[in-house]
């Protein structure tokens, strides 16, 4: 090997080195959260009129313009309160958690060391995100032991802890969280009504009438029927179905020389008369 292909290897040994020390082994086992982080009722329990500096964190402006922030500041301070502790400051942040600049953590590092208190955020991952995760094609990853160190360093040997218990599955924790958006922003999950609740019914009750007379006494094809009443003729198939002849004993019947109004005070376009 020659003096350029040394120089090349050792370059490239460095990198993985660097690597190595800046994110950590791939193949480690993440560590349990609850190694760094306590679970606020336990905390609670034991010393009661806690001090508390809640971390409010969303990754996005689009979170914030939906006031995705607002909403669980409002959902932590009645929580906290609720177990009795007191809620002295807080700390909203639009910010990646697995960005390095952490300077509004650090700030709120600092006011909890001011006030004798502890930080108090949500679930583990509005504290810190491995670099590996992603929303949709890797939700489950969990920040390795080397992450955990650089954002133990910059807490400063601060206390935090979380309403959900720190080693919450990412499943459950993502089901609270949409749990706790719709019950803030009173939204229904689902696709929005066009129509209101019983309104099929209601046109069938109505239309029904006119789309036999149409049938039985017109002849009239599905889609004709469909075309006059504004209803599509597959609809209009599966209302006649049980009113063709020979089905559930139905025969036709002599109907009237002129169609049915429709609606109990409708005009009829036909007759022009009620």
């Amino acid at each position: 090997m020659d003096t350029q292909q040394k120089n090349r290897h050792w370059r490239y040994s460095d990198a993985r080195e660097r690597i190595r020390l800046k994110y950590g082994d791939p193949q480690e086992r993440p560590p349990a959260a609850s190694r760094y982080i306590h679970h606020l009722e336990a905390l609670v329990s034991q010393r009661p009129n806690l001090k508390v500096v809640l971390w409010v964190r969303e990754s996005g402006r689009v979170q914030e313009w939906r006031k995705n922030l607002r909403d669980q500041e409002v959902w932590l301070r009645r929580e906290v309160e609720a177990l009795g502790g007191t809620v002295v400051d807080v700390f909203p942040a639009v910010v990646s958690g697995w960005d390095n600049d952490r300077s509004a953590f650090k700030l709120a590092a600092e006011t909890v060391g001011q006030h004798g208190a502890i930080l108090v955020a949500e679930s583990t991952d509005r504290f810190l995100r491995s670099r590996s995760y992603s929303s949709s094609k890797n939700p489950s990853a969990q920040p390795n032991r080397t992450e955990w160190d650089a954002f133990l360093r910059d807490a400063n040997g601060i206390e935090m802890a979380t309403l959900l218990h720190p080693d919450t599955s990412w499943q459950a924790v993502r089901s609270h969280q949409t749990k706790r958006g719709i019950a803030a922003k009173s939204a229904k999950c689902g696709r929005p009504r066009k129509h209101p609740a019983g309104y099929f019914k209601d046109r069938r009750a109505e239309l029904l009438e006119r789309v036999l007379y149409f049938r039985h006494a017109w002849g009239c094809s599905y889609r004709e029927i469909g075309a006059e009443t504004r209803v599509p003729w597959r609809t209009v198939k599966d209302w006649l179905k049980p009113f063709e002849p020979g089905v559930c004993g139905f025969s036709n019947v002599a109907w009237t020389s002129r169609p049915p109004a429709i609606g109990k005070n409708a005009v009829s376009r036909w007759t022009g008369d009620a």
